[in-house]
């Protein structure tokens, strides 16, 4: 039945809402343009270079085009079924090691989390990272967990880290490769034919196999601009310096991962005598707290600081909530934690109905409050099994997956009508020419599924043309504004105007 929940979760009102926020745009428009002019080795968003990412993300979105059309529910379907089969890697692999319980309670520590919920809703490349590093992780833990340490697992285990090199970069290196050795070390026991034993030529040429041919060919038609911009400006440079006003400090991931992992995080930090000892027993509970360990360790000296970076932790800090299932009666705090949880969860049916005027303000229209009200039965679950705090926290977690949900089908779809590119499609569908100046929100080229060139003097007279407010007062020309609606969630305000004609 959660198995079954998660799926629903997963896939349920997919498209309630359009692809607006800036990363899922150019992503899901970079692939329709990959797949529209088979320009497989260099990648464009609206005809332009688009350096940022890697390339496998813009192959699934293109597939899911070809089957479901170019459209949100296409774009984010394969993010959605990746996030599905994370939780399903971590639910088999809990209960092959500790059991159906405890694989229940990791699990539904993912459903619960609203972070987790976005992260694979998202038309972007991080859904793939994350399911290929998991992956990968289980794969070294089979590994030495075996005690003949088969090298089939090693090199599956390559297989999947291509994949996610594929995915997003040199940090799936980073992340596997700090895991590993910082695995070893921990080891009491850790014989040199271990060490060479993971030193394994076949692995390297699997991995090599799967993850530089592209980057080669890319090199190869393009020269090095493309390889240049990816690693020194979207890595190299992302890391060492805060791109794009996202940085803070140190102990900001920290912060992403504590309320990123909400509600089941807070499970997590409960009073347990002799919890390392214990943490370190298993091959399971130790790699995923070292792989934990790593991932916010490097975001944490990273520069630039985004809450979506430390993601790939929360699989495997599900592994240590579902462990914790073994130990709940020396686990301290539960009760309150388990109140804190429900109160919070209880208020927001009742911010709703306070909240009506601002509903009005910002999003056009009054939220349901019946509909809201639906989360107190799982505050009422949770008290009348408050004898018991796992299925106590169950009925919260299940609450908080609903209202994921609620988020997702109800909130976002009134939010995203009042967004301008929604807003100006019944001016810029009826023109026969849309053109732009200065800059524009990405969202535009997916939603009218064509790139919009720029506006050029004497040749696009009768073009709409679309532009930021800020850039008005250097158009070159006299123009009559037609439309203008500001973002609700940025300092941008959209603007189409045309040119007018020059009187002889």
């Amino acid at each position: 039945m959660l198995l079954a929940f998660g799926l629903f979760t997963a896939f349920w009102g997919l498209d309630s809402f359009s692809i607006y926020i800036l990363d899922e745009a150019k992503n899901a428009e970079a692939a329709r343009e990959m797949w529209e002019n088979a320009s497989w080795f260099f990648p464009t968003f609206n005809g332009e270079p688009r350096y940022d990412k890697p390339p496998l993300h813009y192959f699934f979105f293109g597939i899911a085009y070809k089957l479901f059309g170019v459209n949100a529910f296409a774009a984010r379907f394969f993010p959605a079924l990746a996030g599905w089969v994370c939780g399903l890697l971590i639910f088999f692999r809990v209960r092959e090691r500790f059991g159906e319980k405890e694989a229940g309670w990791a699990y539904v520590g993912l459903i619960a989390s609203l972070q987790w919920g976005i992260q694979f809703r998202l038309a972007v490349p991080d859904p793939f990272l994350i399911l290929f590093l998991t992956a990968c992780i289980l794969k070294l833990e089979a590994f030495f967990q075996d005690e003949q340490h088969p090298k089939k697992h090693l090199r599956l285990a390559s297989v999947y880290l291509a994949l996610a090199f594929l995915s997003k970069g040199p940090v799936a290196l980073v992340l596997v490769a700090g895991t590993g050795l910082g695995y070893l070390l921990l080891q009491r026991k850790s014989p040199q034919s271990l060490w060479k034993r993971m030193l394994d030529p076949m692995s390297v040429l699997l991995f090599c196999g799967i993850a530089l041919p592209w980057y080669f060919l890319v090199y190869y038609h393009y020269g090095g601009e493309w390889l240049s911009q990816f690693v020194f400006k979207h890595n190299i440079s992302r890391f060492s310096q805060p791109m794009e006003g996202h940085g803070g400090p140190f102990y900001l991931p920290f912060l992403f991962a504590l309320g990123g992992f909400f509600p089941a995080s807070l499970f997590l930090f409960l009073p347990w005598r002799g919890r390392f000892r214990k943490l370190t027993s298993q091959p399971l509970l130790l790699i995923s707290l070292v792989y934990i360990g790593i991932t916010l360790c490097f975001f944490s000296l990273s520069s630039t600081k985004l809450p979506g970076y430390i993601a790939p932790a929360f699989p495997f800090m599900a592994v240590l909530l579902g462990w914790q299932v073994k130990g709940i009666k020396k686990l301290k705090g539960v009760f309150v934690t388990n109140l804190l949880i429900g109160v919070m969860l209880m208020a927001v049916p009742v911010v709703i109905f306070f909240g009506r005027d601002l509903q009005l303000l910002y999003l056009g229209e009054e939220l349901s409050v019946p509909l809201f009200a639906l989360l107190l039965a799982f505050v009422l679950g949770a008290f009348l099994w408050r004898q018991n705090p796992w299925r106590s926290f169950l009925s919260l977690a299940l609450g908080y997956g609903v209202l994921r949900l609620l988020l997702f089908t109800e909130i976002l779809p009134l939010l995203d009508r009042q967004n301008p590119v929604v807003l100006s499609m019944p001016y810029l569908e009826t023109s026969e020419e849309v053109v732009y100046w200065g800059s524009f929100n990405p969202a535009f080229p997916l939603q009218l599924q064509k790139t919009i060139p720029a506006w050029v003097p004497d040749e696009n007279s009768d073009a709409i043309i679309i532009t930021d407010a800020k850039h008005l007062e250097s158009f070159p020309a006299q123009f009559q504004e037609i439309f203008r609606a500001k973002d609700p969630f940025e300092n941008k305000e959209t603007v189409l105007i045309r040119q007018m004609p020059v009187l002889p």
